[in-house]
């Protein structure tokens, strides 16, 4: 899965996220202008740093992405 972070109305970010859901990429938006609205709870012990996003909604488990598009 991949993060994607920044301001969906940048056409950059825009034309990436688009690519990707034409490969048929599991992505997940987090969306710049909604921080305040959204989540993130890290945990830092013995077997190293766990945590969960929450982005539209979702609560995603950080150890689900294996890449971060920030714009």
């Amino acid at each position: 899965m991949i993060l994607i972070y920044g301001r969906i109305d940048d056409p950059p970010l825009a034309h990436t996220v688009g690519a990707l859901q034409e490969t048929g990429a599991t992505c997940v938006i987090l969306e710049q202008g909604a921080l305040d609205r959204e989540g993130l709870q890290i945990e830092v012990g013995p077997g190293g740093i766990e945590g969960t996003l929450v982005a539209a909604g979702q609560a995603i488990s950080l150890g689900s992405f294996h890449s971060v598009y920030a714009r």
